[in-house]
């Protein structure tokens, strides 16, 4: 998949539903919030999804990664994140790796909180603009891999909250 919009509006309430045995590409707009998707259900039993460029979920959508390989890092692919999108990373077998994750850009976006329903690995670096990221339910974890101290980078008035659900 090749997304060419570059508008600011755009990704409705589909799901775009990613599956397949055969390697596939998809890749973003390229362009930090420009070209919003709709929902993205990853559900890969074999071959290979890399992601290439930054992709954006519009606005109240979810993320959902259920099974397969993803490649984020050999493109060093984006993955970001409008106000009340829903990231459930966790997989039936393991985490999703994502290379960078951002959220709150644009002033489309300005009051970004995204909710994130399971683990989550972030390989390279973490940019929250504006907002936060909710953790929710008992185990989840957020994991940054990359030591550096740009790893994490907040804009301000933003941050990670953690709730427990008991």
């Amino acid at each position: 998949m090749n997304n060419t919009s570059i508008d600011l509006n755009g990704g409705g309430n589909g799901t775009i539903y990613i599956n397949g045995t055969g390697n596939q590409l998809f890749k973003g707009s390229g362009v930090r919030n420009r070209g919003p998707l709709p929902n993205i259900t990853i559900d890969k039993p074999s071959g290979t999804l890399t992601l290439k460029s930054i992709i954006l979920l519009t606005k109240q959508a979810k993320w959902n990664y259920i099974q397969g390989n993803v490649d984020a890092t050999t493109n060093q692919s984006e993955v970001s994140f409008s106000t009340g999108d829903t990231v459930d990373a966790e997989g039936i077998n393991e985490p999703m790796k994502f290379y960078d994750v951002s959220a709150g850009f644009g002033s489309n976006f300005f009051g970004v909180n995204i909710t994130l329903l399971g683990n989550m690995i972030v390989s390279n670096k973490l940019t929250i603009a504006t907002g936060g990221v909710r953790l929710v339910q008992n185990q989840n974890t957020l994991t940054i891999e990359n030591s550096a101290s740009s790893a994490i980078v907040f804009g301000t008035n933003s941050g990670i909250t953690c709730e427990n659900s008991n």
